[in-house]
């Protein structure tokens, strides 16, 4: 009686412990393959979403000369192309002839004074500007070698200015302020395209008076 009631005890236990590993499959199945909540869905997507933000360039603020002047034209002594003097840079090779008025048709020919600048050895900005010619070494091709410390010269009837390189920049064509007059004792400004091949901006040499020799 006892060995029967052993063997139904065991068989009972033996059912439950089926039924019970039975029912833990079918709850772990509903887990597994239960949806994920939306809210998680975008959760994980936006975790996973890599970081496209492009890396920040650092902006370089352009301080200019504080502008005294308007811009406008000033009285000169000369006429439209007719030669103010002799412009020389040792650095890249250059001596050319500096004409009055930077129209389209003197620039063609040669460097020209912007005739809203001062002249030379005035106190101002005295600024010549010129082409980029695709030949080496024509008209401001090279101005791009210009470094800081670099002499430039500047010779008229009367007198010699030896100017010394402070400051080389890159403009926008709609940055005026490179022309205007300054609260400098005497500052010579050269102004060219760059680049040669597309000319989007301006590249701006700055140098300042260092001595006047009478020729």
């Amino acid at each position: 009686m006892k060995g029967r009631l052993n063997r139904r005890n065991l068989v009972i236990v033996a059912t439950m412990l089926v039924l019970m590993a039975v029912v833990m499959i079918q709850v772990i199945n509903r887990f597994v393959d239960a949806p994920v909540p939306l809210e998680l869905e975008e959760e994980a997507d936006i975790q996973e979403e890599p970081d496209t933000e492009p890396d920040k360039v650092e902006e370089v603020e352009i301080v200019p000369h504080e502008s005294l002047l308007e811009g406008l034209s000033k009285e000169s002594s000369f006429a439209s192309g007719e030669g103010l003097g002799r412009l020389m840079i040792p650095k890249i090779d250059l001596g050319m002839t500096v004409i009055e008025h930077a129209s389209a048709a003197n620039l063609n020919r040669t460097l020209a004074r912007m005739i809203s600048s001062d002249m030379p050895g005035e106190e101002g900005n005295f600024v010549i500007t010129g082409h980029r010619m695709y030949q080496y070494g024509s008209h401001f091709n090279r101005l791009d070698e210009m470094e800081l410390g670099d002499e430039v010269f500047f010779e008229d009837e009367n007198n010699r200015y030896r100017y010394e390189v402070e400051s080389i920049t890159f403009v926008a064509p709609s940055e005026i302020w490179i022309t205007m007059g300054t609260n400098r004792d005497s500052v010579l400004t050269l102004i060219t395209c760059t680049p040669i091949a597309r000319a989007t901006h301006r590249l701006v040499v700055f140098a300042s008076l260092q001595e006047i020799l009478p020729l």
